[in-house]
């Protein structure tokens, strides 16, 4: 009786994990980055004017080697242009930040984290 009962509970469990998995399936990082005036121009020079464009130019100049001294390894997850399009894909949710903070330079360092569909990006001191 008592393994009936055991099986049955754990495949409660086991089901249970599965569907929040499937809620939440997509990619997982977490990584710190210094967001310079390197990464808030394109390749060309020109300046860059949204949030998911200078997230992006960062992850590209970290996996070409020429990142910030700050920044972390995010995993591969961003290490080709196929990665980096996410920052388009993906809804990008400023949690203490605004906008014009970090496109205007006003703020350099952040934590940034996927989770899902979704990345966060927090200021940080």
């Amino acid at each position: 009786m008592f393994h009936i009962v055991f099986t049955k509970a754990l495949f409660t469990i086991l089901l249970g994990v599965s569907v929040v998995s499937q809620a939440y399936a997509g990619d997982c990082a977490v990584y710190a980055a210094f967001l310079s005036d390197n990464d808030r121009h394109n390749s060309s020079g020109d300046p860059l004017k949204s949030v998911a464009d200078i997230l992006r130019q960062d992850r590209a100049n970290y996996h070409k080697g020429r990142g910030d001294r700050k920044d972390e390894d995010d995993g591969g997850i961003f290490a080709t242009e196929q990665g980096r399009a996410k920052f388009g894909d993906y809804g990008i949710v400023l949690e203490n930040l605004k906008d014009s903070d970090i496109v205007e330079g006003r703020h350099g360092s952040v934590v940034v984290r996927v989770v899902g569909q979704k990345i966060y990006v927090e200021g940080v001191e």
